[in-house]
Formats: structure tokens, sequence, C-alpha cells
């Protein structure tokens, strides 16, 4: 037997069908995090078909997008994080094939704020 054909044929290709990495930025540890904001991030991931266990949370007041590059990331999303470079909030930015995202903190989303977030979201994941 040929060794290639045997490593080949070793794992269901689904194993490496991996989704792409989503960072999501909070600007609090995730204890100060309150039950309500944690169901609300949730359900906004939830939205677009993805988890808490899903994505990569990081905990910072401000990032400069080159500093999170080492984490691979395909999408950011930022939650009351400053973003460097600037964006405008609600405005999805394609930079180096990176998805990026600024919304309002999860403790000031009011209903427009989800409303647009949602429209964001739709254009950064073509749901």
């Amino acid at each position: 037997m040929n060794p290639v054909n045997s490593l080949q044929n070793t794992f269901a290709e689904e194993l490496y069908n991996l989704p792409p990495k989503v960072i999501v930025m909070i600007p609090r540890l995730w204890d100060e995090v309150n039950e309500e904001e944690r169901r609300l991030l949730a359900r906004i991931l939830g939205a677009v078909k993805l988890s808490l266990d899903g994505v990569q949370i990081l905990v910072t007041e401000k990032f400069v997008l080159a500093d999170v590059l080492i984490f691979s990331p395909r999408f950011i999303i930022s939650f009351g994080v400053a973003v460097e470079p600037r964006l405008d909030i609600y405005e999805v930015r394609n930079n180096d094939g990176i998805a990026t995202l600024q919304s309002e903190s999860l403790d000031q989303l009011d209903e427009f704020g989800k409303k647009r977030l949602w429209k964001a979201l739709r254009q950064m994941f073509n749901n």
C-alpha cells in the first residue's frame, strides 16, 4: 500500500474544515461582564451562526490592528474598544483580509444600535 494514500484516508475531510477565526474585543474583564451582557453577546453571535465557544474574546481598552495579527483573525468585532486605524461605528472595514467592525460597548447598545449592528454583521459575514 502506498503510504501517501493511506494518510490521505486516515481522517475525514470535515476535521480540517475549520471556521475562520473571529476575535471579539471587550473593554472589561469577562468576570465584570454581567449576565445580561453575556446573553446579549451570545444572541448577537448566534445571529451570525457563531457562539461564545467559537470566538476568541480579548480584553483591552484599545488595540492597533497590527498588534492582533499574531492571532491570525479573519474577523474582529470590537464592543467599545478603540480601534487603530480608527473606524466609524458600525462600519465594516477590510484591512489586509481582516474584516473589522466597531460597535458600542455591550452595556451601551440600545435598540437603534442593535439594528445598525445587525446590518453591519450581515454585511461582514455575508448573511
